[in-house]
């Protein structure tokens, strides 16, 4: 192994409240007896544990994905003090890249700045056009997120700023509607589509098959497409492992 990668938790709180959350929203609660942001000392803590697991594994790059909550809860400066710090104490070991993964409410301008001086590879959650999205992607006081959100894909594109997209799967919807609304309409490139929380107890909303033909439908419509550029991580994954190699993603479903 060469490469080590971590989600840091840089919030415990969230400016939306998607119904579906499995943290927020979910039977666990202990999230409210903890601090709402992440702690200097513990930046410090994991950064020097980083530092020697980067020496003691002969590391060659690290990555490390901002998550929350919603990460860009966390001030400007204080996010600006966290790249750098990581950076410095790491670099003379590894390559260090920054990854971060937002429901987009809160970016402006000055957070694409940090975006560019920090290289971050930035990903959106959103769950496909407004009927979809604001059907579960709700704010506190009950309002649909969307066209905040679609607002903030605008200030990305003229900025000409990337970003992947993270969406929800939902066999009741239209994944072909969706892949096409990625594509067409945001202009992303790339994206990938998570299966709903679930446990035992807790076992998902619909069976496996349809599941089944939700993947199939994007394969399907993504085949058609016939883009390179285009890249749905799921599918990838899969591809690459039917092909004798590693798949990078891991989705268990019973």
């Amino acid at each position: 192994m060469d490469s080590l990668g971590i989600v840091l938790k840089l919030t415990e709180r969230c400016n939306i409240n998607c119904s579906y959350c499995y943290y927020f929203n979910g039977l666990d609660q202990s999230f409210k007896s903890r601090p709402a942001k992440i702690s200097q000392d513990t930046i410090v803590s994991v950064g020097n544990f980083l530092k020697q697991g980067a020496k003691d594994l002969n590391l060659k790059e690290i990555v490390v994905g901002f998550h929350g909550g919603e990460p860009l809860l966390i001030k400007k400066a204080t996010f600006e003090w966290i790249c750098d710090f990581l950076t410095d104490l790491l670099c003379p070991y590894v390559t260090v890249k920054f990854n971060l993964q937002t429901n987009g409410m809160l970016i402006d301008e000055e957070w694409i700045e940090l975006f560019t001086k920090y290289n971050i590879d930035l990903g959106l959650s959103i769950d496909g056009p407004q009927e979809y999205h604001d059907e579960f992607r709700l704010d506190h006081f009950g309002r649909g997120t969307y066209a905040r959100t679609f607002e903030k894909v605008k200030l990305l594109q003229e900025k000409k700023y990337s970003f992947g997209i993270l969406s929800v799967m939902d066999p009741n919807r239209d994944a072909k509607k969706i892949y096409s609304h990625f594509t067409k309409e945001l202009g992303a490139n790339s994206f990938d589509f998570l299966f709903p929380d679930s446990t035992h107890q807790n076992p998902p909303k619909f069976p496996a098959e349809s599941y089944g033909k939700f993947i199939s439908d994007v394969l399907d419509v993504w085949t058609k497409d016939d883009n390179p550029d285009i890249k749905v991580r799921f599918l990838k994954s899969a591809m690459q492992l039917f092909l004798g190699g590693d798949s990078f993603s891991v989705v268990v479903l019973l």
